[in-house]
């Protein structure tokens, strides 16, 4: 009798082992891939060529993103105005079609003399590029007023119909207030950079059909 409770404790120890050898890995795999096939927006880190060549077009700023399992038909884009943290003005730039393999980008061209900013926003191909904009703001702040303009890092999970912010550009007297750490992946840090006095959230929405 002993001797069959150790051939049967074995027998199901090695049942346990193939089971969960056998699904455990596929699990995961599942999750990953699941995962990946999440359709995504994530800021490109530009070399110094490709930004001297953005600038030469005379963008002050570039903002590259790379679409990532798209599945998408277009994408409708604005900025925010906010001061101290209450929104002022929505400033439209378009709506675009943009297809599986482009990238969106936004060119950012400042006249300071004026105290203006035109927000440009471009899907470019292999063999052809659309653009729409710009969008076109008076900046509020004096020129004294130090300044950021910056693009979200890290992927972000697009969802359809769904706004979100893909940059910004603040101003503020001293010192620019933000958390670096919230502007990361799927972090939301929208109310940190609403703690500047001035703030323009460009924002986003893809949809589907």
């Amino acid at each position: 009798i002993k001797k069959n409770r150790l051939i049967t404790y074995a027998v199901i120890t090695c049942f346990m082992i193939i089971l969960f050898s056998g699904c455990s890995p596929e699990k995961k795999e599942d999750d990953t891939v699941e995962k990946q096939a999440q359709p995504s927006i994530e800021a490109l880190n530009l070399d110094n060529e490709e930004k001297f060549y953005l600038s030469s077009s005379g963008a002050d700023n570039s903002f590259v993103f790379d679409l990532k399992n798209y599945n998408f038909k277009r994408v409708k884009l604005w900025v925010e105005y906010y001061y101290k943290g209450e929104k002022k003005k929505d400033y439209p730039i378009g709506e675009i079609n943009i297809n599986d393999g482009e990238k969106l980008s936004l060119s950012i061209v400042e006249d300071d003399n004026r105290q203006l900013i035109n927000i440009y926003a471009s899907a470019k191909g292999k063999n052809d590029s659309k653009r729409v904009g710009p969008a076109v703001m008076e900046y509020k702040a004096p020129k004294s007023y130090l300044k950021e303009i910056k693009a979200v890092e890290g992927a972000r999970t697009i969802m359809d119909s769904q706004e979100m912010y893909i940059g910004f550009i603040c101003k503020n007297k001293d010192a620019i207030s933000f958390n670096e750490e919230s502007l990361k992946g799927e972090q939301r840090g929208e109310s940190e950079i609403l703690r500047n006095e001035y703030a323009y959230m460009i924002k986003a929405i893809f949809y589907e059909e």
